[in-house]
C-alpha cells in the first residue's frame, strides 16, 4: 500500500514540474532570468518525477500480483536482461 502513496507523491510533483515548464510561458525558455533557471529546474524534476511514478506504479502492481519474492526475482532477471544487453553494445 505504501507503493500507491508513493506513487501519488511522485505523480504530483511531476505534474507540478512539467506545468511549470509547459504552461510557464514561453517555449523554450530563454535568457538567464531566474524564472527561466526555474522553469528549466522543473522540467528535470518533473522528468525525474515522472520516472519514479511510473518505477513506483509498476512496483505496487508487481507486488499486488505476484508477492514481493517473485517480484524481487523479476526486477533481478530483468537487470540482468539488460546488464546482458548493455554487455553486447
Amino acid at each position: 500500500m505504501d507503493a500507491f502513496w508513493v506513487f501519488g507523491f511522485f505523480a504530483v510533483l511531476s505534474l507540478a514540474g512539467l506545468g511549470l515548464f509547459i504552461f510557464g510561458g514561453e517555449l523554450p525558455p530563454s535568457g538567464d532570468s531566474v524564472y527561466a533557471i526555474v522553469r528549466w529546474m522543473g522540467l528535470v524534476v518533473g522528468c525525474v518525477s515522472l520516472y519514479l511514478a511510473i518505477q513506483s506504479l509498476l512496483e505496487a502492481l508487481i507486488v499486488a500480483t505476484m508477492g514481493y519474492e517473485r517480484g524481487l526475482a523479476l526486477l533481478i532477471a530483468v537487470g540482468a536482461v539488460g546488464a546482458f544487453l548493455a554487455w553486447l553494445v
